[in-house]
């Protein structure tokens, strides 16, 4: 049960949602199909093969990248129509391809900033051939990327060697390239001097280790790179302006990507509401699961007017919102994890203690996992601010002293 609102709102996005429908009633078949309350981020095991096999289907059927340009393998999609893509796909169940960084950060990121021999491997990404991840976040560097250490030091014969630690790197264990954000200029702190690289995960010197998180699920992992030697064209846009790359990186995955987790949202939320009408639950509590339901709602439908002051702006072209023209989208990413967060919070108050450790239940795993939600992507403490100074033009906040 949700609030009527749809973003095909013009004869051309009908017809491209209508089409879109029609392919997934042929090809989405039982075995790709999400479970309706699942972590939609699940990407080890089982769930990591049937998401990989499902983005093969979509790319067999031309339907992966689509926001990508047509020379590069996509089909040129507006912001509009990438939106419709990701909405319909999420209410029809299937799961999110299983390259998610390589297709909405990856994939871009190469694209506006890479050389043709990087180019090249764009069609890889797309087959998931081969599965990227994003080696940014440090331990002493987590969400001020500004304070990451990892060094790389360029050789006479043009070769990089890069060392230190990455953490909290989602596919990391699976991953077999990632985009590396390393310090190559001479001040040991700031923006400046970062430079971005495509890195071999099989690469002598590179070391993965699994993070086992509080739900058993091993997503995220430790990176460590000793000594690993790159080639010269492993670099991405010029030395030093890594942090122009980056931003460009980390855009996309603030904004349009997370349309596609608005069907899993909606569906905790009515699941929520099913707990609520149970008999014996207090009235305040069923106050509250209602409240959330309506947050969802509006969740939602933020997000579609978020990418409708997107598309007037672009003049409905280009698939990376600008912050600025559109920060009802920028906000999604933050918005999703507070909000799952607090839904899966008000199922544990309705379910009670004993419910949430029953391995039949998924309302305990998914409010594990929530709590990372609001710390992946850059930590909602750090999207406020930069929510502020961004958008609303307040103060930069003070650095503290060194």
């Amino acid at each position: 049960m949700q609030l009527r609102a749809d973003l095909a709102s013009t004869p051309e996005l009908v017809e491209f949602r209508d089409e879109l429908r029609a392919w997934l009633d042929r090809h989405l078949t039982e075995e790709f199909k999400a479970e309706p309350l699942a972590d939609p981020t699940g990407s080890e095991g089982e769930a990591f093969e049937c998401r990989r096999a499902w983005q093969r289907v979509l790319h067999d059927g031309g339907w992966v990248g689509v926001h990508w340009p047509e020379e590069y393998g996509g089909r040129g999609a507006t912001l509009a129509e990438y939106a419709v893509f990701l909405v319909t796909c999420g209410e029809a169940g299937a799961p999110e391809p299983v390259n998610q960084i390589g297709l909405n950060m990856v994939g871009p990121t190469l694209i506006g900033h890479g050389t043709p021999a990087q180019q090249a491997l764009l069609p890889e990404i797309l087959s998931a051939g081969t599965i990227w991840c994003q080696l940014f976040s440090e331990p002493e560097a987590g969400s001020d990327l500004g304070a990451l250490r990892t060094r790389a030091r360029r050789q006479a014969d043009g070769r990089w060697v890069v060392s230190g630690q990455k953490v909290w790197t989602s596919l990391g264990p699976v991953a077999d390239l990632g985009l590396l954000l390393a310090r190559t200029g001479d001040a040991p702190t700031g923006f400046r001097g970062l430079s971005c690289f495509v890195v071999d995960m099989h690469a002598p010197g590179v070391t993965v280790r699994g993070l086992r998180q509080m739900g058993g699920q091993t997503h995220f992992s430790e990176v460590f790179l000793d000594d690993v030697v790159l080639p010269a064209d492993a670099l991405i846009g010029p030395q030093d302006d890594g942090w122009s790359v980056a931003t460009d990186t980390l855009g996309h995955e603030r904004t349009t990507a997370i349309l596609s987790r608005h069907a899993s949202t909606a569906h905790a939320a009515s699941a929520l509401l099913g707990l609520a009408g149970r008999a014996g639950v207090r009235p305040p509590d069923r106050d509250r699961a209602v409240s959330d339901w309506i947050a969802a709602q509006l969740f939602r439908l933020n997000g579609y007017r978020g990418v409708a002051a997107a598309v007037r702006s672009a003049g409905g072209s280009g698939v990376s919102p600008d912050a600025t023209a559109s920060p009802a989208a920028w906000t999604q990413r933050m918005q999703w994890g507070l909000l799952n967060r607090r839904l899966f919070e008000t199922a544990a108050l309705l379910r009670g203690a004993d419910a949430m450790v029953d391995d039949d239940e998924p309302w305990g795993t998914l409010l594990l996992a929530s709590r990372g939600w609001t710390i992946g992507g850059g930590t909602t403490e750090v999207q406020r601010n930069m929510l502020g100074e961004k958008i609303l033009g307040l103060p930069r906040e003070p650095k503290p002293p060194v």
